[in-house]
């Protein structure tokens, strides 16, 4: 689907200042992206721990990802429902 608006939370251990504690988070990052014509996004972070997707479209019913743990590569297929009429 495309034109979908994704918020991408990144949670990192790491601050903007570069100190680190890997009991806690300590930064984060949103980012907001449209998918394309073909219903696709990337998204790209340096660091990461835990990242979280929400997706907005007029007409759909909003869809979050619940977290997931970061790797070296996330994949997320999602299908969105469209809203009853009133």
């Amino acid at each position: 689907m495309r034109n979908v608006k994704v918020t991408v939370t990144n949670d990192r251990y790491e601050n903007d200042n570069g100190h680190r504690n890997y009991d806690e988070y300590l930064g984060q990052d949103k980012i907001q992206v449209r998918t394309n014509n073909e219903g696709y996004y990337s998204i790209t972070f340096k660091k990461s721990a835990y990242v979280y997707i929400y997706l907005e479209k007029e007409g759909y019913q909003s869809l979050e990802e619940k977290g997931r743990q970061a790797q070296k590569l996330l994949t997320f297929k999602t299908s969105m429902n469209k809203t009853s009429p009133r």
